[in-house]
């Protein structure tokens, strides 16, 4: 096999790699708790969210499996489609079962929990993956035209 063949296949590996991280890094939408629910987080990226923007930290209470409160932190009310990012865990929440109590709000807010990933990384992984690919293109026809060349001597 030549080089050529083996970098461009790799480049198409490494390609695949950056779309498949591109794709978990995508912003999710968050679902909505009304006010009580319980909640099964798969990996460390609970945020708690609300419909409108400046809703206070204190106004959800998360607990894990055995009843211990989980400390919020205040997030500063990014949004997610219709949602505004509240609070995430101080400390990185494990995977497991939480139970999510919310007031009940005069105003209508409404909450809801999920994982919190900026554009800006669904955007870096994509810049990534056409990197990976534009240099994978430029080295194989570099490689392509060495291998065409011939030098006359005399």
């Amino acid at each position: 096999m030549s080089r050529r063949i083996v970098l461009v296949i790799a480049g198409l590996a490494l390609a695949g790699l950056g779309i498949q991280h591109a794709v978990a890094v995508f912003p999710h939408q968050p679902v909505a708790v009304g006010t009580s629910a319980i909640v099964r987080l798969d990996g460390a990226a609970l945020t708690l969210f609300a419909s409108r923007p400046g809703t206070p930290v204190d106004a959800c209470v998360i607990t894990d499996r055995e009843g211990r409160a989980v400390t919020l932190v205040p997030r500063t009310g990014e949004r997610i489609g219709s949602w505004y990012a509240v609070a995430r865990p101080a400390s990185p929440a494990p995977a497991g079962d939480y139970t999510v109590r919310c007031a009940e709000s005069p105003d209508g807010t409404t909450y809801a929990v999920g994982r919190y990933e900026s554009i800006l990384g669904f955007v870096l992984a994509l810049f990534a993956v056409v990197a990976v690919l534009v240099i994978a293109l430029l080295l194989a026809g570099r490689w392509r035209h060495r291998e065409g060349t011939a030098t006359v001597t005399r």
